[in-house]
């Protein structure tokens, strides 16, 4: 295990109350988050732990809640980085289809009972897992296979699905990344789209870098021009290479999602679409997923977000990437 950048230079005060053996006493804990590089299944991630140490000699103390949560933190770290969603988001499809573990399964042609085999634990193949990523960001894709299997559902759970999926469609421009965009659009003024697309990118990349967690699971297409999100691009075509309309007025986000936000526009909305299209083609991401194919040849591939939140991770502790003016560091290099 090997320690990365210290999320704080201080440790903070808190009420976990142990016993430290060095010093014979129960003593009140500081606890510490920092990023450190594990070893996962012959494999290595950075992971965001939490210790515990002594405020009197600083020795390291065992808090069984820490131990959980860094075995937490670990387990999700592997399903991240090898493309596995967490029990948590396989959990969450039931909610967001309105369908129970069984009739699922068969909805997307699994076994009856595989399903809730994965709840509880299981670990799902490599193909497998990729269904399931697909199906959790893409309501359209789970769509088709639901009436590929309609037969192997009863009628009533069939219409509840369905209509669910169906709403997740029309939702679209209330979900995270409409809002983000409308935000960047309306505090930018001159945007194309291309800078747009570009943008939301780098609100992902710096979502990663900062909150370690992405900005929203909205699939990410590797285009010839970059990186594109498919739902952004046809609401905004019709502007082409000219500047979309300015809205009247941003819609209201939280304040560390506004300062992300605003951290991209000041640092990334100076450059043009043209100049934001070469930062994304320097970067792996985009480059993975286009393997094989020629610089010009039209894609609809998918970028993985496991793959940008792993690179854009790696970016952050590469280039000691602490606070938000950090990021020109980066910047700097692609320039």
């Amino acid at each position: 295990m090997r320690t990365s950048d210290q999320i704080s230079s201080t440790a903070e005060h808190c009420s976990i109350i142990q016993y430290c053996e060095h010093c014979d006493k129960e003593v009140t804990c500081n606890i510490v988050e920092k990023y450190e590089v594990m070893n996962i299944f012959e494999d290595e991630a950075t992971i965001l732990t939490k210790r515990a140490y002594c405020p009197h000699c600083n020795n390291e103390i065992w808090v069984g809640e820490l131990h959980d949560f860094n075995l937490a933190q670990r387990e999700a770290a592997w399903r991240r980085k090898n493309g596995f969603l967490s029990i948590d988001q396989l959990e969450e499809l039931l909610i967001k289809y309105n369908i129970g573990k069984r009739p699922f399964s068969l909805a997307i042609g699994l076994g009856e009972q595989t399903f809730t085999n994965y709840l509880n634990g299981s670990i799902p193949k490599k193909a497998t897992q990729q269904l399931l990523s697909r199906i959790y960001n893409n309501p359209t894709f789970y769509l088709e296979l639901v009436e590929q299997n309609k037969k192997l559902l009863n009628d009533i759970t069939f219409k509840k699905t369905i209509t669910a999926a169906s709403n997740l469609l029309n939702k679209d421009e209330a979900s995270i990344l409409f809002i983000y965009a409308t935000y960047i659009l309306a505090k930018c003024g001159d945007i194309t789209p291309l800078q747009l697309q570009k943008m939301l990118y780098y609100t992902q990349a710096c979502f990663i870098m900062f909150y370690n967690k992405l900005a929203f699971t909205d699939e990410c297409e590797a285009w010839v021009h970059g990186p594109v999100y498919r739902s952004v691009y046809e609401k905004y075509k019709d502007y082409k290479y000219e500047s979309i309309a300015q809205p009247l007025q941003a819609p209201q986000v939280k304040s560390d999602e506004a300062a992300i936000l605003n951290l991209v526009i000041e640092y990334f909305g100076k450059y043009s679409g043209k100049v934001l299209e070469s930062f994304t083609h320097k970067e792996l991401p985009w480059i993975k997923a286009r393997e094989g194919l020629a610089q010009d040849e039209p894609s609809n591939r998918i970028i993985d977000n496991n793959l940008i939140f792993e690179y854009f991770t790696d970016i952050k502790n590469k280039y000691h990437i602490i606070s938000l003016p950090d990021i020109k560091k980066y910047i700097d290099k692609l320039w």
